[in-house]
């Protein structure tokens, strides 16, 4: 893209950029930038891990602590409040990952070159040539951080279904509403398994729409994660192999 164009890509990396900052983790990076709140060794690629971690944790914490205690409670408010934004962030987190942080670190780098060529700085220019502008920590750890990311929203909308019970209508013999909720969740977020409820208000199909929407895109997501970490495959057609070059 040359200097000044606006293309829909631009757009859409650059709307999607200011919908990350509406992040819990980015408010304790941020935080940590200016306070120094963890130890120079706590790399962020640890902080992020334990982050992704501790969360999924947490979700399925959540779960218990509503059921056992009560739907109703201000605590479960609270924990519906957090699994809401938390929600949030893993989407717009993996959408950024997958689609746009390496197109911004191409313009990025793209900007640094013109910059150095501006300057007749030729020995800096060959050498932002040379260097990568964007690299993963690994595939294998990224399918692993966003499968973690999967289910903890499951667990999370299986928190919405608690609260809101009584906005279905079940149509079982299961007098469990803590299987029933995360079942509800399952079939939602995957449309693996045939559903036993029924809408019964606004409630209901707002959360139903919401999740169906989220699995849609992390469904598509998770799929290209995989896809990208299998093997290129070479045809004994020299013909296609030049193809594919």
């Amino acid at each position: 893209m040359e200097k000044g164009e606006k293309d829909i890509v631009y757009l859409y990396s650059l709307f999607f950029k200011v919908l990350s900052y509406v992040s819990i983790f980015e408010g304790i990076e941020f935080l940590n930038k200016k306070f120094a709140i963890f130890k120079p060794g706590f790399t962020r690629k640890t902080r992020v891990e334990l982050w992704v971690f501790l969360n999924f944790v947490l979700s399925m914490a959540a779960m218990f602590i509503v059921y056992l205690f009560d739907e109703a409670a201000w605590f479960s408010y609270i924990l519906l409040g957090y699994g809401v934004l938390r929600t949030f962030e893993i989407v717009i987190t993996q959408v950024n990952i997958l689609l746009f942080d390496q197109y911004r670190a191409e313009l990025k780098k793209k900007k640094a070159i013109r910059q150095a060529r501006d300057r007749r700085d030729w020995i800096a220019e060959k050498a932002l040539r040379k260097k990568a502008a964007y690299q993963l920590v690994g595939f294998r750890r990224m399918t692993i951080l966003l499968i973690h990311n999967f289910f903890e929203i499951i667990f999370w909308f299986a928190v919405c279904y608690l609260v809101s019970a009584q906005s279905f209508n079940i149509d079982t013999d299961i007098h469990n509403p803590l299987s029933q909720a995360l079942y509800i969740s399952f079939v939602t977020m995957t449309t693996f398994g045939q559903a036993n409820f029924g809408i019964k208000d606004q409630v209901s199909i707002s959360l139903i729409a919401v999740q169906s929407f989220i699995g849609l895109v992390m469904t598509l997501l998770t799929f290209a994660r995989f896809v990208s970490l299998l093997p290129g495959i070479t045809s004994k057609d020299s013909h296609e192999n030049d193809e594919n070059q």
